[in-house]
């Protein structure tokens, strides 16, 4: 076929190597600013662990890290689909401010 492409296997090997080197950084990136179930904005930022904080940043932060395949992250330090539950059960139960 016309739209094939053409990749060898050492190809595949590098690309694999990016992957894991990116999703390694992009974790150890991130867990920084993770307190609660929540991430904070800022490093400085300090966040009441009882509830429920920052729902877009934190939703993005959690699909993203989710994104990495597990095989590919690096020692499994929180439990990120244990994480997704509880922070979209609690971000869900959260009262609705205006």
């Amino acid at each position: 076929m016309a739209d094939e492409v053409d990749v060898s296997f050492d190809d595949v090997v590098a690309y694999r190597q990016q992957l894991h080197t990116f999703c390694s950084l992009h974790y150890n990136s991130l867990i920084g600013f993770k307190q609660g179930i929540s991430f904070k904005l800022y490093e400085s930022e300090t966040l009441d662990d009882t509830k429920v904080h920052n729902l877009t940043s934190t939703a993005t932060c959690i699909a993203s890290l989710l994104d990495c395949p597990e095989a590919l992250r690096p020692e499994k330090i929180i439990d990120l689909s244990g994480l997704a539950h509880e922070f979209s059960v609690a971000a869900l139960q959260r009262p609705h401010e205006l």
